[in-house]
């Protein structure tokens, strides 16, 4: 019985739910698990890298989702894998990036029992030739003399030797298949007639029916846009809604009769003509004033609702009847109908909030609350949904703010719309500026406000005075150049003043280090503490807390460089509120890419940290790259937190995670606790981290580490999962924000 078959230049040999080979790649899968082992033909493995994959996979599934393993040393498991969506029948081409050190390959070719045929397999290495070619092929249309190309030539080779630069340059060149959102809602997007007869059907079972009422403030909509938003209201899979539609004075007479005429052809349809424009805020309290639903739902008057969105929220309140706010994912909609920009979004994310109303779109409010806060503010106006946001969500519990992650929310960009860019409107600057004020005033939090270079905002703290003393905690063993980097950095360029620093010397034998730790013993703000057992992180840095004398702690690895000077007041600032757990860091590797930018859960099984090797200037997701937040997770490698509050949830875990993950099962005991962890773009070191870390390269230490992944996955699955700084319709394969294919949340 044939084991194996040859498909281009690799060898597929059966391991397990496979039978039946033929040499043209065909096979039968008997279960919902096939697997093979991938083997080079004539080369070696494929170095760490971006590759481009391209498959051509038959099968009676419409599309294959087909995942690789990389062996590096631990045997295949979650944590290195890639698993790329493909429509059968036809070639597929995708990049994906494969890690260095790969011993062995694995693929499972989809997860359905059936036919299947390989017709075709290949990895090709991005090189920098081709993506200098291809930058050049780009380019090449625009030169029109020798002048163009000198131009453009130096531009290239400027971008070029810019840290991160060949990354930039092929990021931009090359279409990634994973950002590919047409790609995306091709496959997952629509709502068949199958998944819309499912939701009916659940319907029948629902225990509570509320009433939606639908606010929709008009003044002079194009005709066919408002038709367009009011048919999307009346597509709604759930029938039980009310239009609540008030025109604002509106100078085109087209404007009422039409609404005049819908209202006509579905009672559920109500208005009001207001006498006197009063612009949106006043508008909308209009519409809110002949609602009758438990709850409004915000619409634009040229925007679009997916035809299940009542239906998400009905199916939300089954079982969550307390909600008081529900918030949707969002994408906007081009004039021609095209769904672009998708904003897949955190559960409930008070600290990203004040960087930017990321509630916005779709938002479903408890009618009895608007109310009770004063419905839309007069004088808010441009940023009146951020103002009631603002004010609702701090007058309700966390618990019933309730994120639907799915797009439920077509968001028109037209000329002059915020959609296409905050500066299409003056004054929305203004606006903000004074929504916030109004936030925090409200609060008693003497803040101050800023707008960023990626026009979102900061929000700036205040420290107590007298300042807390805070306890900078350095583990280190040997090394001398690299703490003589770290410290002299911090002295040189902290300007914050009550700091002591604790440097634990764990066994370091090399005369080169002793002599410096002998040297800054002298120094007044330093300490040396000696740890004379076998590494364990954990064990460390409980030991130096305990010996700390500082309210607030600063966790620092000994490979971390200072490069903003007003680091600590950052990281303080925000690790002394109440509700604050840990504070970490924007770091970047010596070249200048990212090597911390937040954690996001679930990556390669267990976690890693977002935007990991991006350009240090990249923008991210809707900014989140560049914005103050709350993630679940932040790196120890530079991490702030209260004393008191490290050791109410015990500290690290010393026995179970000696080495990894301790910081992340920390963050995790923190949210647990109550607390929000937070991560900050404007604190920012050199982490050296390749200098200094140690490699996994014995049978011990990766037992060792097996066993920390375990421990993880036992008792964080359910976090890791689904992380709630994150969205379940993007991927935990990268750790990048790009899509996950297929999501991994179900629509039904």
């Amino acid at each position: 019985m044939r084991t194996s078959f040859k498909v281009d230049n690799w060898r597929f040999d059966a391991l397990n739910g496979v039978t039946n080979l033929a040499e043209d790649g065909s096979f039968e899968a008997y279960s919902s698990d096939p697997q093979f082992l991938l083997t080079p033909v004539r080369r070696r493995y494929p170095r760490a890298g971006d590759y481009f994959l391209s498959t051509n996979i038959s099968s009676p599934q419409s599309v294959v989702d087909l995942t690789l393993y990389f062996d590096v040393g631990f045997g295949f498991n979650e944590m290195l894998k890639v698993r790329v969506s493909a429509a059968t029948n036809q070639l597929h081409r995708e990049i994906i990036h494969i890690p260095g050190g790969v011993r062995k390959i694995r693929i499972d070719p989809g997860s359905n029992p059936g036919k299947i045929r390989i017709v075709g397999f290949g990895l090709k290495k991005i090189s920098t030739w081709m993506t200098l070619q291809k930058a050049y092929n780009s380019f090449k249309p625009r030169i029109q003399h020798p002048g163009d190309l000198i131009h453009y030539a130096l531009k290239g080779v400027k971008l070029l030797f810019t840290s991160g630069g060949l990354e930039q340059i092929k990021q931009k060149i090359f279409v990634y298949d994973r950002q590919n959102y047409s790609k995306w809602l091709n496959l997952y997007g629509d709502i068949t007639t199958e998944m819309e007869a499912e939701m009916s059907a659940k319907m029948e079972d629902f225990t509570y029916e509320p009433l939606f009422s639908i606010l929709l403030p008009t003044y002079n909509p194009k005709q066919q846009w408002l038709l367009d938003a009011v048919q999307s209201v009346r597509d709604q899979i759930y029938l039980k809604w009310e239009l609540c539609i008030s025109d604002d004075c509106s100078t085109d007479p087209v404007v009422r009769e039409t609404i005049k005429q819908l209202a006509a052809e579905d009672d559920r349809i109500k208005f009001v003509f207001r006498e006197v424009n009063g612009h949106i805020s006043a508008n909308t309290n209009s519409a809110l004033e002949i609602a009758e639903g438990e709850f409004v739902v915000l619409l634009d008057h040229d925007d679009v609702l997916t035809k299940d969105a009542l239906y998400q929220a009905a199916a939300v309140l089954q079982n969550q009847r307390d909600a008081n706010y529900i918030y949707s994912d969002e994408d906007k909609i081009t004039e021609q109908g095209d769904c672009y920009d998708p904003y897949f979004k955190p559960d409930w994310n008070p600290d990203l909030l004040h960087s930017q109303n990321y509630l916005s779109h779709l938002s479903i409010i408890r009618r009895s609350v608007l109310n009770q806060v004063g419905g839309f503010r007069v004088g808010f106006e441009g940023a009146q949904d951020w103002d009631v946001a603002l004010r609702v969500t701090r007058s309700v519990s966390a618990e019933s703010i309730v994120h639907i992650p799915h797009v439920l929310y077509h968001w028109r960009a037209v000329s002059g719309s915020t959609a296409m860019a905050t500066d299409q409107k003056s004054y929305i600057e203004e606006s903000q500026y004074k929504t916030l004020r109004a936030h925090f005033d409200a609060l008693q939090i003497p803040v101050n406000i800023s707008l960023n270079d990626v026009n979102y905002w900061d929000i700036g703290y205040p420290i107590p005075d007298p300042q807390p003393m805070v306890s900078i905690i350095i583990p280190t063993k040997n090394q001398k150049k690299l703490l003589y980097k770290c410290i002299e950095s911090i002295l040189s360029l902290t300007t914050y003043k009550n700091y002591e620093i604790l440097v634990v010397d764990n066994r370091s034998d090399e005369d080169e280090a002793k002599n410096y730790l002998d040297s800054i013993s002298a120094h007044p703000a330093i300490t040396v503490l000696k740890y004379d057992k076998e590494f364990n992180f954990s064990a460390i840095n409980n030991y130096a807390a305990s010996q700390a004398n500082g309210s607030q702690l600063v966790l620092m690895n000994n490979d971390i460089e200072v490069l903003t000077e007003n680091w600590l007041e950052e990281m303080i600032s925000l690790s002394i509120r109440e509700n604050t757990g840990a504070v970490g860091a924007k770091l970047l590797y010596p070249n200048r890419t990212i090597q911390h930018a937040g954690v996001i859960l679930g990556v390669g099984g267990v976690a890693n940290h977002a935007y990991l090797d991006a350009p240090a200037n990249v923008i991210g997701q809707m900014g989140r790259a560049r914005i103050v937040q709350n993630m679940s997770a932040v790196t120890a490698a530079c991490l702030a937190i209260e004393k008191n509050k490290f050791l109410k949830v015990g500290g690290f875990n010393e026995v179970d995670l000696k080495i990894a993950f301790n910081d992340i099962d920390l963050c995790l005991k923190l949210l647990e606790a109550g607390y929000r962890n937070v991560w900050t773009p404007n604190a920012v070191f050199i982490h050296h981290e390749s200098v200094s870390r140690g490699q996994e390269d014995t049978p011990s230490k990766q037992a060792r580490f097996a066993s920390e992944v375990q421990y993880m996955l036992d008792n964080w699955s359910k976090l890791l999962e689904n992380d709630p700084a994150y969205n379940l319709n993007l991927s935990i394969e990268r750790a990048d924000f790009s899509f996950s294919f297929p999501p991994r949340v179900d629509r039904v």
